[in-house]
């Protein structure tokens, strides 16, 4: 056996060598030929190597949207030689799935499942015991022609008990879904960190399944940001993630956005001169412009063999229309969308005791969506009538009754904080002032 200290050394010395050739491509020739070091020590080394860059915990959507970091720093040590590329190589793909092999490897750690959907429908992935970070595409449906219906297949079966960081990609299953809820907390009740990120008119307007839910109550990820509605739906979501007893980040893919700001930015002359120069939108199929009749339309449908849609149905804007933002929708929305996030966001840390961090889609990002972040802190008056700010919560029913609980939330190019006081109740943190 190597002493780790020597293997550290060599380590440190060949890596710093190969710096100087750092890249991302995974196509460039390795230096020279072969390494002069025996190949167990070579295992280790490269063990060790990456070990040491998947040390450090990342959100789950980093993982997704930012793997070349990870990558440029694995590229310039395989490229110190051949017989470094040839191990190398090899064991970073079996670590970390992108979805470029049709086989997982049994001692997979991380998977980015973007969009090639790599991993079937009814997926068992309890076997891949190691596995800490997936990102899967859960966007899955099936479609039966002669009933012009989509039906959603079971998307996983089973996660493993390893699993600390789980994101649902482009979903039509709500958050809170009991069988999917159900299905995570019972596979893998350590999880720490769990995005739902749904389909949405926003980032999927094209998508068949917009083409037979045509209704705006099918767009169940539009939330009202009336306060009180949005504190009925913040304590379903926790109470449905109440399993998950050491979450510390959540995102919940709603919007609490009503409907209406829809219609408005579309057709109002106030939003319209924010639109994209160069998009022009409609809200009609027939518009007679592209489309002059409704025999035209019928004719046009089937032909990429998915369901036909309803000619007098609201055609959902582009998303070239949303890649400006708009002031108006600043001006109009800003104020009472933050409110409903904040009330939200403490209503789930008061009912997750683990909770740090909470997102939520949200009508004014870039694109509308990119998600918008709120920080945790909680703050408990003691006796003396002190705040407190702990760090980790006990359940509700370890604290005096009418103890005060102080939850604050921060988010990011947000100039303050905001706190929502809780007092302790029969064993149940209720907000004060609802």
């Amino acid at each position: 056996m190597w002493p780790l200290r020597l293997v550290s050394a060599i380590w440190t010395r060949i890596f710093t060598n190969c710096r100087c050739t750092r890249t991302r491509r995974l196509d460039r020739q390795p230096m020279s030929s072969e390494s002069t070091l025996p190949d167990d020590i070579l295992h280790i080394i490269i063990d060790y190597h990456l070990e040491s860059i998947l040390s450090e915990q990342k959100p789950v959507r980093d993982y997704r949207r930012r793997r070349g970091l990870w990558q440029a720093e694995v590229v310039p040590l395989a490229r110190c030689s051949k017989q470094f590329w040839r191990l190398v190589m090899p064991k970073w793909r079996m670590l970390w799935a992108a979805c470029d092999r049709e086989i997982l490897s049994p001692g997979v750690q991380i998977i980015t499942e973007y969009d090639k959907g790599c991993i079937p429908p009814g997926a068992t992935l309890a076997q891949y015991t190691k596995l800490e970070v997936a990102s899967l595409n859960y966007h899955s449906f099936s479609y039966d022609k002669k009933r012009n219906e989509l039906r959603l297949p079971r998307r996983v079966d089973s996660f493993p008990q390893s699993l600390r960081q789980l994101e649902l990609l482009w979903t039509h299953t709500r958050e809170t879904d009991s069988e999917i809820i159900n299905l995570i907390s019972n596979s893998c009740p350590g999880l720490t960190e769990l995005r739902f990120v749904r389909c949405t008119m926003f980032n999927n307007p094209k998508c068949w399944w917009w083409r037979l839910h045509t209704r705006n109550t099918d767009h169940d990820y539009m939330r009202d940001h009336a306060l009180p509605n949005v504190t009925d739906y913040a304590e379903t979501v926790a109470l449905a993630l109440s399993a998950l007893p050491n979450l510390e980040s959540l995102h919940v893919g709603c919007y609490f956005t009503h409907f209406d700001a829809i219609t408005e930015h579309r057709v109002d002359p106030l939003h319209k001169r924010y639109h994209p120069k160069g998009v022009r939108d409609t809200m009609r199929h027939i518009d007679e412009t592209f489309v002059y009749s409704v025999t035209q339309w019928e004719a046009m449908q089937g032909q990429d063999g998915g369901p036909s849609i309803p000619w007098d149905a609201i055609r959902l804007a582009d998303r070239e229309l949303w890649a400006e933002p708009c002031p108006q929708c600043e001006y109009d929305l800003k104020v009472p969308i933050d409110a409903a996030e904040r009330r939200a966001a403490s209503i789930l840390a008061a009912r997750i005791p683990s909770l740090r961090m909470v997102s939520f889609a949200n009508f004014l990002t870039d694109k509308r969506i990119r998600p918008s972040h709120w920080q945790i802190g909680r703050e408990i008056q003691g006796r003396d009538q002190k705040w407190t700010p702990v760090e980790t919560m006990e359940p509700p029913d370890e604290y005096l009754t009418d103890t005060r609980l102080s939850v604050s939330t921060q988010g990011p190019g947000r100039s303050h904080t905001r706190h929502h006081v809780f007092v302790n109740r029969n064993g149940r943190w209720d907000l004060i002032g609802q």
